[in-house]
């Protein structure tokens, strides 16, 4: 009896080891940024550009999406002098998924006439794959 208790304890203590160690993996995952202001018309998107060896998190969000955004926001204040902009990154590790995501988006900019569209294609600005220490 006493085996049996240790024997299924040991197997308990191995499962559970086993699942934290399968929290986060790294990949290649998709994505894009979008930059508006409230103080302007203007909206910028970058392309669907691939990131290789990002990290996604057990829950399938990608680990430090903040910093991709201020990757953007920083480009924008620091070379393009536009401060102020509001700055997200729409991810996937599904290109076709993201793109759908992206014309979607994008429509509904395009469409009201009152919004500037502007397009910051991969030769003008591109993310850097972020690596947590």
């Amino acid at each position: 009896m006493r085996k049996i208790r240790n024997i299924a304890l040991l197997i308990g203590t191995f499962c559970l080891c086993a699942a934290f160690t399968q929290q986060e993996k790294k990949t290649e995952v998709y994505l894009f940024g979008v930059a508006t202001s409230f103080n302007d018309t203007l909206v910028h998107f970058t392309d669907i550009q691939a990131i290789e060896g990002a990290t996604i998190n057990k829950h399938g969000f990608l680990v430090a999406r903040n910093q991709y955004a201020y990757q953007l926001k920083n480009y924008l204040e620091n070379v393009m002098n536009l401060p102020d902009r509001t700055c997200a990154v729409f991810f996937h590790t599904n290109k076709s998924k993201l793109e759908k995501d992206y014309s979607k988006l994008r429509k509904k900019y395009v469409e009201k006439k009152s919004i500037k569209y502007e397009s910051l294609p991969t030769t003008t600005f591109q993310f850097k794959t972020f690596k947590l220490e």
